[in-house]
């Protein structure tokens, strides 16, 4: 009778162990390979930069060679906005040892180069490691564009001609002054002068360039100007009448308008 207790208690006491081993082995095998993802702030003014840490947390070296990298915006259940390509961020090594952190940066825009909007974002990484077995993505803590965090400034401009009537035939220049706190991003720059009528404006001539006179980016308080010849699409001059300008900073949200009249 003793000898079978002792049989059954050794029968139990094998499984315990071998347990034990697998919960300790897998626990030491989480944590040779592992790694974080943090931002350097948690709020950010728009049209700024998001610097991104990747830190090898684990005790081997991590292979960043299979890994790739997404912007993802918490709207709609988290949408990317903008996948790293090349997909190992540039200026990063291939290995990065126990302790290391890899560094880069996202400046706000998605693929096609446009600004992304005020709102909640989160970087997402994955990373590959072949010989280990190892494939794990991880998402950084929220941060937010836009709002006031930062230090992103205001986007404001003051738009007016040198003079508010024109003889036909002559030329007529504009001035833009930066009067916000903050440079703005003028790489989608749009000028458009309209003719008043009775009916309302008309397009009269349209320009859809950035001018030369306006420098991307434009600092705060600087004042650009351009010259208008007073010739329509068709390069004939326009006729007698009270005119408008309509600028908009496409990236930056903005538009402005001055009045002028030509005469005779």
């Amino acid at each position: 009778m003793k000898t079978l207790i002792k049989k059954r208690g050794s029968l139990f006491i094998i499984p315990l162990l071998s347990l034990t081993f697998i919960l300790i082995f897998s626990l030491s095998a989480l944590a040779a390979t592992n790694f974080s993802v943090t931002t350097d702030s948690s709020s950010y003014g728009e049209h700024s930069t998001v610097h991104i840490r990747l830190k090898n947390t684990g005790t081997d070296n991590l292979n960043l060679k299979y890994m790739w990298w997404q912007v993802i915006i918490r709207k709609g259940g988290g949408t990317e906005v903008y996948t790293g390509d090349p997909k190992q961020p540039p200026g990063t090594p291939n290995t990065l040892a126990p302790g290391e952190t890899a560094r880069w940066s996202w400046n706000m825009r998605d693929n096609e180069g446009n600004y992304q909007p005020a709102g909640t974002y989160r970087i997402k990484v994955h990373i590959d490691h072949p010989k280990r077995s190892y494939s794990k993505t991880k998402v950084s803590s929220n941060f937010t564009i836009g709002g006031g965090g930062g230090g992103g400034g205001t986007a404001k401009v003051n738009l007016r001609s040198t003079r508010k009537v024109y003889s036909k035939g002559g030329t007529v220049t504009f001035k833009l002054r930066n009067t916000g706190t903050k440079e703005l991003d003028t790489s989608r720059f749009s000028w458009i002068i309209y003719r008043s009528t009775s009916s309302g404006p008309q397009a009269r001539s349209t320009h859809n360039s950035r001018p030369a006179g306006i420098p991307d980016p434009m600092p705060v308080g600087y004042v650009g100007s351009w010259s208008w010849d007073m010739r329509n699409n068709s390069g004939n001059f326009v006729n007698a009448d009270d005119y408008e300008l309509e600028v908009k900073l496409l990236d930056e949200g903005i538009e402005a308008n001055c009045f002028f009249k030509v005469k005779p």
